[in-house]
């Protein structure tokens, strides 16, 4: 590989890596829907798990799912292994363009021996409403001010119908489950129209051990999770499927905050940090960056530095495609970032990493 290729890599990265973060930011800031409906979160141990992208992460277990209404109202609600209507519905498609039969899309009868129980199906939905106090189908419902916040708690499910056996979410074997919500209101001709409609990918797994627990005098958040389907560039033929996690941890009673970040597929980051470290050219235009390449035990790695020349961050590769990192966002004066990355067990995080596939 001459000189100008490898310079060409290490900008090519660079940009890569910098256009992945300006495209979260952008994300970030996409508008809300003109109209709300409901809004819907989950909760699991009695603390709401955090949403990002679609997606949360929680253990195999029992899990709550919380409806907000401003009015007496209902949403239909599907739960399936399979991710067609969440797929749809993210992309902000009607039930027509999505599944063959949408009058299929219409909710369950419920069991009332079984209010804990979900049926698994890849098109029927249940229809959870709330009426009034004596008439919904949810284990608990509050009123604050406007809102009417219903929680049904998930401890159960069954494929297909409550005549199939009963299985506890502890004992759950997918690791994904895709949930697909939708209020709809019927106009003057009988025909449904769609109002709303929210997408939520659960992702089972116990990713907090992953992550060290907070330092003395630190807390952290809960970890948020992202799993899709990738097709890397060309350049490196990989596809599969990317898992990407994060944690972010404050301080207590000081302004430290830093972010830990794994993902299990980054050939661009990878191919930076390989190109760094092998070639000295790449290696100067990487300091120009910010980046300082160096070794952490048997990890090849990139530093990375603020304006003033305070460590902010590292980069580690984790073969075969696998990335860990760490960002310092506000410091406190010591060396937060080297205090986390001495905490975590590095070996550990590559094997999970190596095994999604």
């Amino acid at each position: 590989m001459n000189k100008m290729v490898r310079v060409g890599i290490a900008f090519a990265c660079l940009f890569l890596v910098g256009g992945q973060d300006q495209a979260r930011d952008l994300k970030a800031q996409e508008p809300p829907a003109t109209q709300q409906y409901f809004r819907v979160w989950l909760e699991q141990d009695g603390k709401k798990v955090m949403i990002k992208d679609h997606a949360a992460a929680l253990k195999k277990g029992s899990f709550t799912i919380v409806l907000v209404f401003d009015k007496p109202r209902g949403v239909l609600v599907n739960f399936s292994f399979q991710d067609q209507i969440y797929q749809g519905f993210r992309k902000g498609q009607k039930l027509v363009q999505i599944i063959e039969n949408p009058e299929e899309f219409m909710g369950i009868a419920e069991d009332p021996k079984s209010p804990e129980d979900i049926i698994i199906d890849t098109v029927m939905p249940h229809y959870f409403y709330y009426k009034n106090e004596q008439d919904h189908r949810f284990s608990k419902v509050l009123k604050e001010k406007s809102s009417i916040i219903c929680k049904r708690n998930v401890s159960y499910y069954r494929e297909g119908s409550y005549d199939s056996p009963r299985t506890s979410m502890r004992d759950i074997q997918a690791d994904d489950l895709y949930i697909s919500l939708l209020y709809g209101e019927y106009n003057d001709k009988g025909d449904r129209v769609e109002k709303q409609t929210e997408a939520i990918h659960l992702l089972f797994g116990d990713y907090a051990a992953l992550f060290p627990s907070p330092l003395k005098g630190w807390s952290a958040s809960d970890v948020r999770a992202e799993k899709s389907n990738i097709m890397e560039m060309a350049l490196f033929g990989a596809s599969g499927t990317r898992l990407k996690l994060d944690r972010t941890y404050s301080g207590l009673n000081h302004p430290g905050k830093l972010k830990i970040f794994m993902d299990s597929s980054d050939m661009v980051t990878s191919a930076l940090i390989s190109t760094a470290q092998e070639s000295p050219d790449v290696a100067s235009v990487s300091r120009k960056a910010g980046w300082e390449p160096f070794r952490h035990e048997t990890y090849k790695g990139l530093k990375m530095y603020d304006e003033k020349k305070r460590l902010k961050g590292i980069v580690l590769d984790m073969p075969p495609s696998g990335i860990f990192r760490i960002e310092g966002e506000t410091f406190r004066g010591s060396n937060d970032v080297m205090d986390y990355l001495e905490a975590c067990d590095l070996k550990k995080i590559q094997a999970f990493l190596e095994r999604v596939k």
